[in-house]
């Protein structure tokens, strides 16, 4: 994985405190992570529906801002098809289709082997770099 990829997205303040990971990550395509502890489960000692959306969400934001230009969502729906039960959940974000402005993902979320989600998302392009990540990128040069 490229240095500078990680060190941007580490500044990602909720994702750091989440202990999620990425994995994987190119231009349209990440993978992340998270080995579930406590602090992920809800009452009923399950994963939270609000870990799986935020580790889905993560993947997203690097999938579909992979190439420096800003990109925010605009629109998340997930489906929960499964309760999580395992102790490791992966996140698969896919650029499906892209216009000047808009990009559509879908967000494939896994407990093991097992397909526990589905976000569908829809982000906006702004066309402008994103002049943080600019400067990590720079940095590592």
């Amino acid at each position: 994985m490229e240095k500078w990829l990680e060190e941007y997205f580490n500044r990602d303040r909720l994702a750091k405190k989440l202990d999620f990971k990425i994995e994987e990550a190119e231009d349209g395509f990440a993978k992340t992570s998270v080995i579930v502890k406590e602090m992920h489960k809800n009452g009923a000692d399950m994963v939270h529906g609000g870990t799986i959306f935020a580790l889905a969400d993560f993947a997203l934001a690097i999938a579909c801002n992979y190439k420096g230009i800003l990109t925010v969502s605009t629109n998340a729906s997930i489906s929960f098809m499964k309760a999580a039960s395992g102790n490791y959940i992966t996140a698969f974000a896919k650029k499906v289709n892209e216009t000047r402005k808009l990009g559509f993902y879908t967000i494939d979320v896994f407990d093991a082997d097992e397909h526990i989600s589905r976000m569908d998302a829809t982000v906006y392009i702004t066309g402008k770099e994103n002049l943080v990540m600019r400067e990590f990128k720079d940095k590592v040069k």
